[in-house]
């Protein structure tokens, strides 16, 4: 209701309220309006017409239903499907790691963005530092991890799933990608795709 009011104009007229306005983190899922996808659409320069804007709100509802939590990389990921955008999708096809005591763990990465093939090897403090490491020497620009959290979706198992969700900073913006797999280590790297696809799919799409 307010992201609508904003869009709307006057709702805000107090400076101090707005400013702080400006910095708020919308909550998207099942129960949101229109308003606030509109509202991260914007922010992102991205302009969408009314039939557009139902079919997302369709598709978030739709995920609502799932009791899946939608972030905002999800808002522009579920709009490319929409929009059928071409994007350069970069897609991890292969990894290895290595692990030892008393050496940094290893990770041994293939990824593919369209025709483009991409291996990479890098170490680090443990094996998703690794993975970051070996992302980075192909992908230097990756936001800032502001935050890391890992959730299981029934307790008291070992097998249970596993769901990793990492919060980003990227010009001054902070948003969150999520992944869910049996493996921690394998949902966090998806999140982490997720990120790029996200950064890169928002350059795109606000291009047009």
């Amino acid at each position: 209701m307010h992201a609508d009011g904003d869009q709307k104009g006057n709702l805000y007229q107090n400076s101090w309220i707005r400013a702080l306005w400006a910095h708020a983190q919308l909550r998207l899922g099942q129960n949101r309006g229109a308003g606030v996808h509109r509202a991260e659409l914007s922010g992102a320069g991205i302009e969408i017409n009314p039939e557009q804007q139902r079919a997302l709100l369709a598709k978030v509802k739709e995920l609502g239903d799932q009791k899946v939590t939608v972030t905002q990389a999800d808002i522009i990921l579920l709009l490319n499907d929409i929009l059928s955008a071409t994007g350069n999708v970069l897609t991890l096809v292969d990894y290895e790691f290595a692990a030892k005591k008393g050496t940094p763990p290893t990770a041994t990465i293939h990824l593919r963005r369209n025709e483009e093939q991409f291996h990479a090897h890098g170490e680090g403090d443990g094996q998703y530092d690794a993975f970051i490491n070996a992302l980075r020497s192909v992908w230097p620009e990756i936001p800032e991890l502001v935050d890391y959290r890992i959730g299981i979706s029934r307790k008291g198992t070992s097998g249970a799933l596993t769901e990793a969700t990492i919060t980003w900073r990227s010009e001054g913006r902070l948003f969150s990608t999520r992944a869910v797999d049996s493996d921690q280590l394998v949902a966090a790297m998806n999140a982490t795709m997720r990120m790029l696809n996200y950064v890169e799919l928002k350059r795109e799409l606000g291009k047009h």
